[in-house]
């Protein structure tokens, strides 16, 4: 959860370089408008603002040696050239490591429906 929190916490206080350290090399994000790798995922970092966000359900599961597969709720409030991202999203995240340097080589999330 803390690899996650803080990942999220370099997004909403605009830390490019932090945020860039904790995606793998061969990173990949799945997202509605298509596939990123870190390249992509680094050029968008500008056109994200998140206001807040909060993580909850927050689940990990081991899959393998120095790999872990986390899912959670994160609600946001925030937006992306333009378009409102408020609301609750599905999130997992799978990361690669070991007990001092963890990177995220997969991420994807979609929006929740509405309550």
């Amino acid at each position: 959860m803390g690899l996650e929190d803080s990942l999220w916490a370099t997004s909403r206080d605009r830390r490019l370089e932090a945020f860039a350290t904790y995606l793998a090399p061969g990173y990949r994000g799945v997202y509605p408008d298509g596939v990123h790798d870190k390249s992509k995922e680094l050029a968008t970092f500008a056109d994200v603002k998140i206001r807040s966000y909060q993580l909850n359900e927050v689940l990990a599961r081991p899959l393998g040696p120095g790999l872990y597969a986390v899912t959670y709720r994160a609600t946001v409030r925030g937006n992306y050239l333009g378009y409102d991202l408020q609301g609750d999203y599905w999130c997992a995240t799978v990361w690669q490591g070991s007990k001092d340097s963890w990177q995220a080589v997969l991420h994807t999330e979609t929006k929740a429906p509405q309550k």
